[in-house]
């Protein structure tokens, strides 16, 4: 900054004052005079730099989402609602890949890495931050045809970090929130282990499990007819519920095994079929609905006077009074 002369031409005072276009009191009333202005006015340099802005010193952002990622690595710490987005980017903190078709085995290198995960964990309750949840989420591949692969592969991960929890750390694995998911075809059969800080519920993207083309086509086109036994068992399966059901002893259902399996012998009923004839019998009393177990005896191969046996068998061990 530095003062600029200003001529005595250009200034009828010759003095210091505020400058031209300024309206305090002092240069209105020099304006009124008649006058124009002042001796000298402030103006900037061109190499004088601008004045340097102040320095604000920001107030750290309190985090709500705490987690770990892969080896300890920490995720981002966010304000705002958790989003099903930044929960789907979550990282694992491991894979355990390498299971046969259709297998649940783990081998020596996916052990190491369960140990591995074990260690981590234990170690995380020495300081601040220590894992409290353990979510296992399962894949299949295109080649699996079985549909609970992924949940026994989840399961059996669970149980060798169970294991190796407890070689480290005895009784932690308690202390720890579980979540197993089997979310179907991806493009290797895998389990993956994601750790979560803090004293909130791991936050789980909702699951939606992709079949693997063999399982879909295994759906759509059953590989074997269904037998007698099989058709029976699904009958009382998808039973509705029954408005009134009875309850009975164990001597009185024991008396009603007794006269079937007596009267199924001496007609010769195979062996595959006494067991699904017995649960339909007793489903049958229970609900007061003899034509429950003429249903069931319909499904069978069984000639009309075995089926008749087998009815008045279940009738009269129903009305033997029982001492």
């Amino acid at each position: 900054m530095a003062y600029v002369h200003i001529p005595e031409a250009d200034s009828a005072l010759g003095s210091f004052g505020c400058g031209p276009g300024c309206g305090c009191r002092g240069c209105r009333k020099t304006a009124r005079n008649n006058t124009s202005g002042i001796g000298e006015r402030y103006e900037r340099e061109e190499a004088e730099a601008p004045p340097a802005t102040p320095l604000v010193r920001v107030r750290p952002v309190a985090p709500i989402l705490s987690g770990w990622g892969r080896f300890g690595e920490a995720l981002p710490r966010l304000r705002g609602p958790l989003t099903g987005r930044l929960q789907l980017r979550m990282p694992a903190f491991a894979t355990i890949t390498g299971f046969a078709p259709g297998g649940a085995s783990l081998r020596a290198s996916q052990l190491e890495s369960i140990r591995r995960a074990a260690e981590f964990i234990a170690h995380s309750w020495m300081g601040a931050a220590p894992v409290t949840s353990v979510r296992l989420t399962a894949y299949i591949d295109a080649r699996e045809s079985k549909p609970d692969s992924g949940q026994m592969r989840a399961i059996a991960v669970r149980d060798a970090l169970l294991g190796a929890l407890d070689a480290v750390r005895p009784g932690l694995a308690t202390r720890l929130r579980w979540i197993i998911e089997d979310r179907g075809l991806s493009d290797a059969a895998k389990v993956e282990i994601y750790l979560w800080v803090g004293p909130t519920p791991m936050p789980v993207p909702p699951v939606v499990r992709v079949p693997s083309p063999a399982e879909a086509a295994r759906r759509i086109a059953p590989t074997e007819p269904e037998t007698a036994a099989q058709r029976i068992e699904r009958i009382l399966r998808t039973l509705p519920p029954s408005p009134q059901q009875r309850s009975f002893g164990e001597m009185f259902w024991k008396k009603i095994d007794e006269s079937l399996n007596s009267t199924m012998s001496r007609i010769g009923v195979p062996p595959s079929l006494r067991g699904p004839i017995r649960n339909a019998s007793h489903a049958a009393l229970e609900r007061g609905a003899e034509n429950l177990l003429t249903t069931a005896l319909d499904q069978t191969d069984l000639g009309n006077e075995a089926k008749d046996a087998i009815r008045a068998a279940v009738r009269a061990a129903a009305k033997t009074p029982i001492r």
